[in-house]
C-alpha cells in the first residue's frame, strides 16, 4: 500500500486485515483512505471520527487521520464553490 496508495482494493484488504487483528482504529483509518480515493468527504469524516476514538493521541496514524479530516473539509469547500 505504501508504494501505490491509489489502489482501492489494497486499502479494502487492509480494512479487513485490521479488523481481523482487532485493530478498529487502523481499520477505520483504512476505510477513510478508501473514501478519500472515492471522493466521499462525508465518509472520510465519519471514518476518521471512529478511528480517532482508538488511535493513539500521537503518531503517524493520528497525523494521517488529521490529514484526511482536512482533506474532507477541503473537498466540501470545493463543492460549495
Amino acid at each position: 500500500v505504501g508504494i501505490d496508495p491509489s489502489l482501492t482494493m489494497a486499502w479494502e484488504q487492509l480494512v479487513i486485515a485490521y479488523g481481523k487483528q482487532n485493530n478498529p482504529g487502523r481499520s477505520f483509518l483504512a476505510r477513510a483512505e478508501v473514501a478519500a480515493l472515492q471522493g466521499n468527504p462525508s465518509e472520510i469524516k465519519r471514518n476518521v471520527l471512529q478511528a480517532q476514538k482508538t488511535l493513539p493521541k500521537q503518531g503517524p496514524a493520528r497525523l494521517r487521520s488529521e490529514d484526511l479530516q482536512r482533506l474532507a473539509e477541503e473537498m466540501e469547500e470545493d463543492k460549495k464553490r
